[in-house]
């Protein structure tokens, strides 16, 4: 495993991130010369992610603070992910075991890269978006409540923009088909009152998501 992780390593200044991003715009620098490189379209999957994590977040009744904290998490959940080597996370086809072990990674390294901000809250939300309702997810097996509310509000937009963006190995699912692959999640995969909020919300938000979809792994 070692190997394949190691073979593919990019150089990132991870200390170029803090000065680079005081705001949320700071993504757009980020991703032209680091991330979206590496994964190409990751820069309009973390925008739509963000603004559904934070209209999400609106309409669940959060503070304005934890609003744009949420936002921000969505902006930068896939962050981690400029630590995967290149042929794995943009293997056009099924990952092996060995290589999805090494993308599951990416929720601690990005952690890792956004804590420089001295912001707990929001290192634990990119910790954690791939934790699961049902405490089967990673990194930590988190459940419920256990995990961060934005961390649940993030794996919603993040599994609603995933499912209906294409893949090499599989076709995008229409918006409709995607509202009810989150109503079958709830409870298992996703917090139900957030797939609820999100739902609702959602309907506010159609026609003005219409940004290139692209395959993105994870």
């Amino acid at each position: 495993m070692d190997g394949i992780a190691n073979s593919a390593s990019i150089s990132f200044d991870a200390s170029a991130l803090v000065d680079w991003a005081a705001d949320f715009y700071g993504l757009d620098r980020l991703t032209a010369g680091h991330l979206d490189a590496h994964l190409p379209g990751a820069f309009a999957h973390s925008r739509r992610v963000a603004r559904l994590a934070g209209s999400t977040a609106r309409q669940l009744g959060l503070s304005r603070e934890d609003v744009t904290r949420v936002r921000r998490a969505g902006a930068f959940h896939d962050v981690g992910k400029v630590e995967i080597p290149n042929e794995i996370i943009n293997k056009p086809g099924p990952l092996s075991e060995e290589e999805f072990a090494i993308v599951k990674r990416h929720p601690v390294a990005g952690a890792q890269i956004v804590a420089r901000w001295g912001d707990p809250q929001l290192a634990r939300m990119v910790r954690h978006h791939h934790e699961r309702f049902d405490g089967s997810g990673y990194p930590d097996g988190l459940a419920g409540e256990e995990i961060p509310i934005g961390a649940r509000i993030v794996a919603v937009a993040d599994t609603f923009d995933a499912v209906t963006s294409s893949r090499p190995y599989r076709p995008a699912l229409s918006r409709r088909e995607a509202l009810a692959l989150l109503r079958r999640e709830a409870g298992s995969q996703l917090d139900p009152a957030v797939v609820g909020a999100f739902r609702r919300r959602y309907s506010g938000l159609r026609g003005s998501l219409g940004l290139r979809r692209v395959a993105l792994r994870g």
